[in-house]
């Protein structure tokens, strides 16, 4: 991962994984104050489709549509910087091609998943700038990774693993499961929109489940419906309390607090993911409490000792954030001290253990 120069985040710039630390570079974290030059260069110009947009089938073998000799980091490229996304995966597919990767068919629908940063829920196919993109392909080896890297300026990350697994970590007697890095960095970001605004979701795509905006939007908008249907005023609303129990990089518990929620749990037994839901709070406005000892820079994360200090990885002004199995949350909350709990589990979970504890810590339950 891209190493950063030493910052002043509370230690969230690190994290500790199977004996490995990993370096967040703050710079490439993106916050509410960033976020509406990022929109608005989204845009592609006005020559893009003009001059230098080729179609590309994405059925049909590449070979047959492109002289591959001419594939290089300009072909097709606007005078504005930016190339269509099919151009730059045809790039990357014929690097693999060369690099002996076997195909079933040598076509863009075959090729490495595109993880673009920052995606966000848009229907028309993008024009992407360089140092934009982050591709995920179990074949993927770090030759092929140094060679992508060098020779095609769109990709700023390359990561080897399925993106049919699950990263992350089931429960507490489960094998952790990630993606490897290979090359760059895969510090990536999801902008996603609510009823209250864009809320944005930073991530470490090889520590993280893959999960795209069009899905947390449905997400949100069930959650959305669900506290309507308490017919609640905003002045009802900002006295409610709520427990985010699997949370992942934190966006139902965020849009709760965007919400006006008064505080909100969040907890997660993945470690990444708890750091992440800490700097995604701060980014979408809602600062940590600076004097927490073990979150200052330089503190190593393997070296806590205190069972508290392990579980408890952040909080602020309204809320509070946790590294535990959601079991051991009733430990530290008495009986239904909270209005809700929400339960986002990975698919294929049986949530029936799960929803029986959300019962004990919460007056309602949300599965979504």
């Amino acid at each position: 991962m891209k190493k950063s120069e030493p910052s002043n985040n509370n230690g969230l710039d690190k994290i500790n994984k199977t004996n490995e630390t990993y370096e967040i570079a703050m710079d490439e974290i993106i916050n509410l104050k960033n976020i509406s030059k990022i929109l608005l260069n989204e845009n592609k110009c006005l020559n893009c489709e003009k001059k230098s947009f080729i179609e590309i089938k994405k059925f049909k073998p590449l070979d047959e549509q492109l002289d591959l000799d001419n594939l290089d980091d300009n072909f097709g490229r606007c005078s504005c910087g930016k190339r269509h996304i099919d151009i730059v995966m045809a790039s990357i597919l014929k690097i693999m091609k060369e690099e002996n990767i076997e195909f079933r068919r040598f076509i863009l629908r075959n090729g490495p998943t595109p993880l673009l940063t920052p995606m966000f829920n848009n229907k028309n196919e993008p024009f992407i700038e360089k140092n934009s993109l982050i591709i995920l392909h179990p074949k993927f080896t770090k030759n092929i990774a140094k060679r992508i890297m060098n020779e095609v300026s769109e990709v700023k990350g390359v990561i080897k693993g399925n993106s049919k697994d699950t990263v992350g970590l089931m429960d507490a007697n489960s094998k952790v499961i990630s993606y490897e890095l290979l090359a760059g960095s895969d510090i990536r970001c999801d902008i996603v929109q609510s009823p209250v605004g864009e809320i944005v979701i930073n991530k470490i795509q090889h520590l993280s489940y893959l999960e795209f905006p069009p899905s947390m939007e449905n997400k949100i908008k069930r959650l959305w419906e669900y506290i309507q249907t308490k017919q609640l005023s905003k002045e009802e609303i900002s006295n409610l309390t709520a427990i985010d129990g699997t949370c992942g990089n934190g966006t139902l518990g965020i849009f709760l607090l965007k919400l006006g929620f008064k505080k909100v749990i969040f907890n997660d037994i993945w470690r990444p993911s708890t750091i992440m839901t800490s700097i995604n709070l701060n980014a979408n406005g809602f600062p940590i409490n600076k004097e927490i000892e073990y979150l200052k820079d330089g503190y190593n994360i393997d070296n806590i000792t205190n069972v508290t200090d392990i579980n408890s990885i952040a909080n602020g002004n309204n809320f509070e954030v946790y590294n535990l199995p959601f079991e051991e949350l009733n430990e530290i909350f008495s009986n239904k001290t909270h209005d809700i709990c929400i339960l986002d589990c990975f698919p294929g979970i049986n949530t029936d253990k799960l929803e029986k504890i959300a019962k004990s810590l919460a007056k309602d339950v949300l599965i979504i």
